[in-house]
């Protein structure tokens, strides 16, 4: 594995605080430091992102509170995503909306698209799909790999959580 390059899914802030306190541990220790030292591993699982049987679930998140309303919340988004409503009137419409929703995004996800969908409790009965618009170019300004800024979530977090909710992993 040392050879190859590995993408944490989940997990990454446990990743980084174990890391963290390994280097802590190692400048407490100084010229006793060894090197294999228990607080320089850290237990992993690895799989293959290219198995056909391997099956990555969305990305959730729920904001409970902002100060935004829910139309300047659109329209920030709509600086970089195109936004569609689906509409429901009842529960039977409900389930069926989220049902196309589901399908929506597993067909983006097919075409190398990048969307989300959204739900906002103050416009009730409407869920959203927003897309990437074609035209935008590097949307995630971090010092991270290509292959990372490309990820749904690095795009999540830098043109929707970041800037209009201030949520951050930094």
């Amino acid at each position: 594995m040392a050879s190859q390059s590995v993408y944490i899914a989940d997990g990454h802030h446990r990743y980084e605080t174990a890391l963290k306190y390994a280097n802590s541990r190692k400048v407490e220790l100084g010229d006793k430091y060894k090197g294999n030292e228990p607080f320089n591993y850290v237990m992993g699982v690895f799989y293959n992102a290219f198995d056909p049987t391997i099956k990555i679930l969305p990305t959730h998140r729920l904001i409970r509170e902002t100060s935004y309303s829910p139309v300047t919340i659109l329209k920030r988004i709509g600086k970089h995503y195109k936004i569609a409503a689906m509409e429901f009137t009842d529960f039977r419409k409900e389930k069926a909306a989220r049902i196309k929703l589901r399908q929506l995004l597993t067909a983006y996800k097919k075409d190398n698209k990048h969307a989300f969908g959204i739900y906002l409790k103050d416009i009730p009965n409407k869920y959203f799909v927003v897309t990437l618009k074609d035209s935008q170019g590097d949307l995630v300004n971090r010092p991270i790999s290509d292959e990372i800024k490309a990820l749904d979530v690095s795009l999540l977090e830098s043109n929707i959580l970041a800037p209009i909710f201030n949520i951050s992993s930094n």
